[in-house]
């Protein structure tokens, strides 16, 4: 997945373990109160930490969301420990309206321009959902994805169009410009006449017209 300023998300996801919604309850277990909201754990096996750059996942009639993560610091003795939960996304808006269906289905891309801070060092990821509206009887998000830091990858630079005429280090016309040998001929030309300008004018002589009394010495002049 390549987005237009030029940054490529990682083709493979990475590994985790999603546990199933738990719905949030208030009272005791005779009398139950739905609270709307939703809690999703997610841990990821088999490695210290995790570098999160992108979450993907597709609504199901969630309302709004809020994303926390816990993460490992390394302590300078060497020691490692596991922080409190931390809020890195809160109240995402998903749905513009909880009572009417406009993107309640829709696919969405969590980035670090949507987060509190980077996600590194991440161990375990909690996701709230919410749905206040008692219209939905269900919704949950789907297709839960989590991907490491994007990569930048430029985009290709086109050369000039002079540029692709010089060939096997051999110089050809450009397009709509001058032939170049033919200007290297008029630098020439140019700077023997800058030469010859400052060798008078350090001589104390100026350049002027070979004649006398507005005829020119027979003597003054040469052939080729």
């Amino acid at each position: 997945m390549e987005s237009a300023n030029g940054y490529m998300s990682q083709t493979n996801p990475i590994s985790c373990t999603i546990k199933p919604p738990v719905p949030i309850k208030i009272g005791d277990h005779k009398v139950e109160f739905l609270t709307g909201c939703h809690v999703i754990d997610v841990t990821f096996p088999n490695v210290f930490y995790v570098e999160i750059g992108e979450i993907h996942f597709k609504n199901f009639y969630t309302a709004n969301l809020t994303i926390k993560v816990r993460t490992r610091t390394t302590e300078k003795e060497g020691t490692s420990t596991d922080s409190k939960w931390k809020t890195c996304l809160n109240n995402y808006q998903l749905m513009p309206d909880p009572h009417s269906d406009t993107a309640a289905e829709e696919y969405f891309v969590i980035g670090k321009q949507h987060v509190l801070f980077d996600l590194i060092n991440v161990i375990a990821v909690r996701i709230i959902i919410r749905q206040p509206s008692p219209v939905w009887k269900e919704f949950r998000i789907e297709e839960l994805k989590f991907y490491k830091a994007s990569l930048f990858i430029p985009k290709e630079v086109k050369l000039p169009g002079w540029l692709n005429d010089i060939t096997d280090n051999k110089i050809k016309t450009f397009d709509n410009g001058p032939n170049v040998e033919e200007l290297s001929k008029e630098m020439q030309n140019l700077m023997a006449t800058s030469q010859l300008a400052k060798s008078c004018s350090n001589n104390s002589t100026s350049i002027r017209r070979y004649d006398v009394d507005g005829c020119y010495d027979i003597n003054l002049l040469s052939y080729t």
